[in-house]
């Protein structure tokens, strides 16, 4: 098989076999055109070995933060639920997404979980590490 390459100085369509031009874009050693001008397949510079190194570490931040933020909307769903096995009451206070203002509304969802417990599982027994810690 052969491959169509195009010389960089003259324009010139030459062809030259698959195995070799494979070997010349890892190796980036010169070869020639059918007119003798001399080509490579040129590697990549340290800059873009550097901003490819960044965008895979930009995706991997983002692939971590949409996983903190999944982990912590299903962290603040169970939350709101009652941890007695059967039990389907749920809070309905609300807990807001912004970092600063989160504690204060996950005490209002904590505060609500107790109150339901006290009221209407008061005479059962709840395994501590079932309770949301505070």
């Amino acid at each position: 098989m052969t491959e169509h390459i195009y010389c960089a100085s003259c324009g010139v369509e030459f062809c030259l076999p698959t195995e070799f031009a494979t070997h010349r874009r890892r190796d980036h050693d010169t070869f020639y055109c059918p007119n003798g001008h001399r080509n490579h397949f040129p590697g990549k510079t340290e800059e873009q070995k550097k901003i490819e190194r960044l965008e895979g570490r930009i995706r991997t931040l983002e692939i971590e933060n949409e996983m903190i933020w999944t982990g912590r909307e299903e962290l603040m769903g169970a939350l709101k639920e009652c941890p007695i096995p059967g039990c389907t009451w749920r809070s309905r206070k609300h807990i807001p997404r912004d970092p600063v203002a989160m504690g204060r509304g996950i005490e209002r969802v904590r505060h609500d979980l107790l109150e339901h417990l006290v009221r209407d599982h008061a005479g059962q027994a709840i395994e501590p590490k079932l309770l949301p810690a505070g």
